[in-house]
């Protein structure tokens, strides 16, 4: 079952998965800012912004990263 929902992921432009302490964001374009309290990304058509304490990068690939850290708040800006 969790292979079809990970196929059918992989077509889309982009996707955001949050876990309990992990934000794993895939096919982001850049890494905009960061430090242990806030991370903005770029990605296609969007910023994504993390709010949270002690974020961290556990994973830092092209296209995918694993951040890890007290999870506040995220928040979407489309421009």
């Amino acid at each position: 079952m969790f292979e079809i929902f990970k196929n059918y992921l992989k077509k889309e432009k982009y996707y955001i998965i949050l876990y309990s302490n992990y934000v794993y964001v895939y096919r982001y374009v850049d890494i905009i800012k960061f430090t242990d309290k806030y991370i903005s990304l770029k990605l296609e058509n969007m910023m994504l912004n993390i709010y949270g304490i002690d974020l961290l990068i556990v994973k830092l690939e092209k296209e995918e990263l694993l951040i890890k850290g007290n999870i506040n708040k995220l928040e979407k800006i489309y421009e």
